[in-house]
């Protein structure tokens, strides 16, 4: 947090809003509003990882390494780390990752207070009033200093959000995951392949 409000990461890596900050390592992306911006024609795209910082080695040592060593992903199969900040009642709408973007499994580490990540529930902005909502069909228990990792079913065939209701008090997580070489880029306003983006900017000879 503190780096972040010295201007020390890169563009695209820190998105502050008033319930939860977002802290990009890797990759970062579009989502929700952002979708709709020149070249993103409604969907998810990655910006250029150039924009974005690197993931920090206190990640890499602590938490990915780890994760490798318990072959839970392969050796440098992990390219994207996201840090979510939330305050007391903070949320995180009903979504399924997408899957153009982002490889499976995906890992989730869990600090600070425990929470519920909830599967199969609709429920709205809670600035927008009460609206309607569903009970959900699984209500997982996110509990501090462990990891949740999502494939299959349950990272394919069914959303997953949190609540403010299931937010008590400050949470952070870590969110691991594998940016596909075939993911859109989205630079100068149009997309293109991860791949052929990264082709484009090795020097020459």
């Amino acid at each position: 947090t503190i780096d972040a409000e010295r201007g020390l990461f890169k563009a695209h890596s820190v998105d502050l809003t008033p319930f939860r900050n977002k802290y990009f390592f890797g990759f970062a992306y579009t989502y929700g509003a952002q979708k709709d911006y020149p070249g993103a024609r409604g969907v998810e795209a990655v910006w250029p990882p150039e924009d974005t910082s690197e993931i920090p080695v206190w990640i890499r040592e602590l938490v990915i390494e780890k994760l490798e060593a318990k072959r839970v992903v392969p050796k440098g199969w992990i390219n994207s780390a996201t840090i979510n900040d939330y305050c007391p009642g903070g949320f995180i709408v009903s979504h399924i990752d997408p899957p153009h973007l982002f490889d499976r499994p995906i890992i989730s580490i869990s600090f600070f207070e425990d929470c519920n990540l909830v599967f199969g529930a609709r429920f709205g902005h809670p600035d927008e009033g009460p609206g309607e909502a569903t009970v959900p069909v699984l209500v997982h228990r996110c509990t501090r200093g462990n990891a949740t990792v999502m494939k299959g079913y349950a990272a394919n065939n069914i959303t997953h959000g949190i609540r403010s209701c299931d937010l008590p008090g400050r949470r952070a997580s870590i969110i691991l995951r594998r940016v596909l070489p075939s993911a859109p880029v989205l630079k100068d306003g149009r997309t293109l392949p991860l791949e052929e983006h990264l082709k484009s900017r090795k020097p020459f000879g």
